[in-house]
């Protein structure tokens, strides 16, 4: 797996280099031929669970017709106490899925909204497959992981960073949280790709 990050004081997959997909494949055969990976700014997501739950029964049938294997959604607007007191509301317990959410509390410096922003990553069990982790505070700055913005998931083999990325703000007030923010990422991913090799 990918190390944390270490802590003092629209999306990307890591690249694994000039590593060829068949040498992965030979290296370890867990690792299907293609993966579904799926990419949503929801701007809400209960709203938009409810709107699938209306015309497609469930999340689970929705993904499955789309044949999804990892589903990544940028701004759900949630908190983790909200999440943890009633997971159905957020379909955060998908028979054959893992899910992992990075969310907005509304605590800390930055003085967010609490509930605002949010990603979450849904990802389909494989029989054989590494175990899936993930990493909420992959920026491993307090002030840029605690908005809920950043969400990294180990798939063993490979990576993939779930990204909500901060505006400027109005007169560009937030650009230089939002330059920290991108630089913190690009040398994060870069490590991740390192450590890949």
């Amino acid at each position: 797996g990918v190390p944390p990050p270490e802590v003092s004081g629209s999306w990307a997959v890591c690249h694994l280099g000039t590593t060829t997909m068949a040498d992965v494949e030979a290296a370890d055969p867990a690792i299907p031929d293609s993966l579904h990976i799926v990419s949503w700014n929801v701007a809400g997501w209960i709203k938009t669970i409810e709107f699938i739950r209306r015309h497609h029964s469930s999340l689970q049938v929705w993904m499955d017709r789309h044949a999804i294997d990892i589903l990544c959604l940028q701004e759900v607007k949630g908190t983790s106490s909200r999440l943890e007191g009633d997971p159905s509301l957020f379909d955060a317990r998908i028979p054959g899925f893992d899910t992992f959410w990075a969310l907005c509390n509304g605590s800390g410096p930055t003085k967010v909204s609490k509930g605002f922003n949010g990603v979450a990553t849904l990802v389909r069990q494989r029989p054989g497959a590494p175990r899936v982790t993930a990493n909420p505070a992959v920026l491993g700055v307090p002030e840029l992981d605690e908005e809920g913005r950043c969400l990294m998931t180990d798939h063993g083999n490979f990576a993939v960073f779930n990204v909500y990325v901060p505006n400027s703000g109005s007169g560009s007030s937030r650009l230089p949280y939002k330059i920290r923010f991108l630089s913190a990422l690009r040398e994060r991913m870069s490590e991740v790709i390192v450590f890949l090799r």
